[in-house]
Order: structure tokens, then C-alpha cells, then sequence
């Protein structure tokens, strides 16, 4: 698919399905050429609409955020106030901790303290080379001999490498010029063995990952459900706010997903 625009449309277009629907072209087969570009995540946006039946935001939510145990609410940035359709390819806003806890999801590969949350198969599929492509998956960059990477606008990175058990984020403001991949993947070789036995040294790492705290976000949100409160925006719930909320399922939720023995893994946020 090619478009006919650039990333300005998508950043500034107030209706991006219409935009993804109309204002594209299919010109090759798909496998043939690899092409980054910001229309495939709005389709997949509205594939996931269609299929669920709910809000990516929702979905998300309900599928990830809160089995995670994710610590803060999160938000996604939407088209507009009446389209309402999230920024599918660059939108999503949340806190270093719980990007560390996606890392540590795929680390796991797609386990959760015993719960498949994402399906195996998909893991190993998504970080492997897609078609036509050497360093790039589903969504995810790979890097040479195993690492693989989310990469952000900025700067901003989560960054998994499985062989040495390391999930690292970092968020900024711009990358200054660094090779923040090979430097990630020098700090990896460097860290100590997670593995059983081995200590988590940062004390607020450990904490965030035992659940031994709760948050107050601040956030507005309605008993189930991620809620617009902004109308560019989705807030998409945590777990430790669900639990807050004094809502028994999502207290009985929490308690079950989110507690529990910390998963073995260095994590730098």
C-alpha cells in the first residue's frame, strides 16, 4: 500500500478511517516490498473495531492493561472529537513502569505469571523478520543476535533482550544523537544473571513489580471501562486504580493478576 500523503496526515487528519480507506492505494502484492508507513496500523485499528465490537482503547484494557496489573491508567490519543478513532500509529501515552511490564510480557513470551495473555505463537511470529524485511517484525525492530525493540518518536524506546533475561525503556525527548540500541544491548551484556536467586537491586523496581503499593492516578474514570473524559482522548484504566475504585470485581481482579512472586528479570526504567 502507498499513500498519497505523508505522516502529516495521519498526525493531523480528523478522520484517519476515512483516510486509510480512501486516501490510499493498493500498488503490489503484499510480502512484496517492505514499506513502513502509518496506514497499516489504521487498519488494524478498525480490523480490531469490527472483530471486537469495542474501542481499541477498551479492548486494550481489558485484554492487557488490567491483566497486566499495570500501575497507572494510561490514554490514547484520538482523530477527533467526532470520529473518535484512536491514533493507532502513534498515540499511545502511559508510564515508563508499565511499558517495562509489556517488555517483561514478551520476555515471557506472551505469559504472565501463568496466564497466557498473548498467544505464544504470535510472539515468536512478531519478532521475527516479516516478509521482505530484515530488522523489522510485527511492530517490533529486531536487532542482531536476538534483541528486539519498540521504538518511539524521540528517543523512546523498550528494548528486550531474552538471551541475557533484560527488559530496558527509556523515554526522552530526542535520541541526541546516541545509538541507543547498541548501547542497550552493551548494558545488557554488563547487567548481573535475574535469574532465580539473583537480587533486583532497584528497590522501586521491585516494589512496582510486587504490587507492594497503590497508586493514587488523579484520573476520573467510569466503574468499567476506559472512558473519554477528554474528547481527544480514550483513558484506559489500571488495575491498582480499579482496586482504589472499590469495585469488588476489579479488587478480586487485581488480587488475582496482580499480585504474586515478581517475574525474574532485570528491568531498567
Amino acid at each position: 500500500m502507498a499513500s498519497r500523503g505523508d505522516d502529516a496526515e495521519t498526525y493531523y487528519g480528523t478522520d484517519l478511517r476515512e483516510l486509510a480507506l480512501e486516501d490510499t492505494e493498493i500498488v503490489e502484492l503484499p510480502g512484496t516490498r517492505w514499506h513502513y508507513n502509518n496506514y497499516n496500523p489504521l487498519l488494524l485499528g478498525m480490523i480490531l473495531e469490527r472483530a471486537t465490537g469495542v474501542s481499541v482503547a477498551e479492548y486494550l484494557e481489558r485484554r492487557l492493561w488490567k491483566p497486566l496489573g499495570a500501575e497507572f491508567d494510561a490514554s490514547w490519543s484520538l482523530d477527533s472529537e467526532d470520529s473518535g478513532f484512536e491514533k493507532m500509529e502513534s498515540g499511545f501515552n502511559a508510564r515508563a513502569i508499565d511499558f517495562a511490564k509489556l517488555g517483561v510480557l514478551y520476555l515471557r513470551r506472551g505469559n504472565w505469571r501463568g496466564r497466557q495473555l498473548v498467544p505464544r505463537s504470535w510472539v515468536r511470529t512478531s519478532t521475527s523478520p516479516a516478509p521482505a524485511a530484515s530488522d523489522y517484525g510485527y511492530w517490533w525492530w529486531l536487532e542482531p543476535h536476538g534483541p528486539f525493540l519498540a521504538r518511539g518518536n524521540l528517543g523512546q524506546f523498550v528494548f528486550v533482550d531474552s538471551r541475557h533475561e533484560v527488559v530496558i525503556v527509556r523515554f526522552g525527548t530526542g535520541d541526541g544523537g546516541v545509538d541507543w540500541p547498541s548501547v542497550f544491548a552493551e548494558l545488557a551484556d554488563e547487567l548481573p544473571d535475574p535469574r532465580p536467586g539473583a537480587r533486583v537491586r532497584d528497590e522501586a523496581i521491585r516494589r512496582s513489580f510486587g504490587f507492594g503499593a497503590t497508586t493514587n492516578t488523579g484520573w476520573e474514570r467510569r466503574e468499567n471501562g476506559a472512558q473519554r473524559r477528554n474528547p481527544r482522548e480514550w483513558r484506559i484504566g489500571s488495575a491498582t486504580s480499579a482496586a482504589r475504585r472499590g469495585s469488588s470485581s476489579s479488587w478480586r481482579s487485581r488480587s488475582a493478576e496482580g499480585s504474586g512472586r515478581p517475574p525474574t528479570a532485570s528491568v531498567w526504567v
